[in-house]
């Protein structure tokens, strides 16, 4: 059950106002768009073949083909860098070919005998042809990096929230004698999941804080928010106690789960709540300054 004395609020109403007033729009920081240092490092592995192919940008189309041959033949690992061309990162691609109706697999690690089943893939899907209208592979593998790297940007989303948390716990727990944060794997929560934080006094846990930021809404948030009320009691009878930070203004169109939560939760807070409560919490709960007195 919600612990509204400690969190200071006379009302279950007044909490939920407080919290869907203070939902973040967005945790999208200058660096969730685009990982410019991991697109610069998959384009350098790949530097030196990519400049071999490079030479097909000089060449005429009725030359084209014969060249690609000889690069082959004699640098075979330029085959890795023909998916990336494609924006595809598996070596192995599957095509339905409509001319024999048949499933074709198109093997891109480095050998010599399936040389002219790369030079006819590369016709067909137009990889020669693009030679034509670009000037520098090296810039247009680049540009198809920053184009895959988007793919990420959900993980990012995930990972720069738990950062954002952190900072924050880091902050709060640093003039409180004995407590420490930690993302490493301490409570476990299910089958090869743990807790994304752990606060420990001398070493012990005492309090384990799960994050997480919604955008839009979904089945998986709502699941989340049902799952949490048992694993909050899951976690007392361990005499560990549990903090949910959650934001993000997709919650505003999911209320019903969350608020079923947040009243049968000791502590759902989204990130402006946890910077005004997590002293609170830590210094008043009476389950946590038993838990920290018996560690003493």
């Amino acid at each position: 059950m919600v612990k509204l004395d400690i969190l200071g609020y006379e009302s279950f109403d007044e909490y939920k106002a407080s919290f869907f007033e203070t939902l973040a729009e967005t945790n999208r920081t200058y660096d969730y768009y685009v990982d410019w240092s991991k697109i610069m490092g998959k384009a350098k592995d790949i530097e030196n073949e990519i400049m071999l192919m490079n030479v097909l940008t000089k060449k005429p189309k009725e030359e084209r083909e014969e060249k690609l041959v000889e690069l082959l033949k004699e640098y075979p690992r330029i085959t890795e860098v023909i998916p990336i061309i494609i924006a595809i990162r598996d070596l192995e691609i599957k095509v339905f070919d409509d001319e024999s109706f048949e499933t074709k697999k198109f093997d891109f690690k480095p050998k010599q005998e399936n040389i002219d089943e790369i030079v006819d893939f590369c016709d067909k899907s137009g990889i020669l042809d693009l030679f034509d209208t670009i000037d520098n592979l090296f810039d247009y593998i680049f540009g198809v990096e920053v184009g895959l790297d988007t793919n990420a940007r959900k993980n990012r989303s995930g990972k720069i929230f738990e950062r954002m948390v952190k900072d924050v716990l880091k902050e709060k727990l640093e003039n409180m004698e004995g407590l420490s944060v930690t993302s490493q794997n301490v409570v476990k929560l299910k089958r090869r999941k743990y807790a994304d934080f752990t606060i420990q006094k001398n070493s012990e846990p005492i309090l384990a804080v799960e994050v997480n930021f919604y955008s839009g809404t979904g089945s998986k948030p709502i699941e989340v928010a049902r799952s949490y009320i048992q694993l909050e009691r899951k976690l007392n009878e361990e005499d560990i106690q549990f903090v949910w930070i959650t934001d993000g203004p997709g919650w505003r169109k999911m209320k019903n789960p969350l608020e079923n939560s947040m009243i049968n939760m000791d502590y759902v807070l989204n990130l402006e709540m946890a910077k005004e409560n997590i002293n609170t919490i830590l210094g008043e709960d009476p389950e946590i300054k038993s838990a920290q007195e018996s560690l003493f």
